[in-house]
Parts: C-alpha cells; structure tokens; sequence
C-alpha cells in the first residue's frame, strides 16, 4: 500500500474529535460553552486541549 500523502488527516480523526468533545461537554456541563470558546486556537487539535485544561485545574 503506497502512503497517502497529502490525504486530510482531519477525515482520520473526526470520530475521535467529536467523541472527546463530547465527553468534555458531558464532564462541564454548563461551564462547557464558557470553557470551549476560551480555548479556541488556531486548530481543533490545540481548543480541544485547552479546553480540557480549564476543566481540570491540575493541569
């Protein structure tokens, strides 16, 4: 099998994305939409992570 370069990664990874995104969303509750729109950044990858940094304060 030849690697598919220059294929979108994001097709890869959607299903995986949005179920984090819903796990944070079901842990936050109502702090979700305050703590998702916090995190945005220049990618899903980097929101995702911040978000999840401002639901848990240990990190």
């Amino acid at each position: 099998m030849r690697p598919q370069i220059g294929v979108p990664m994001w097709q890869q990874y959607r299903a995986a994305y949005e179920t984090m995104r819903l796990h944070l969303q079901e842990g936050l509750g109502d702090e979700f939409p305050r703590a998702w729109s916090a995190s945005q950044a220049t990618d899903q990858y980097t929101a995702l992570d911040s978000a999840l940094r401002i639901g848990d304060p240990g990190r």
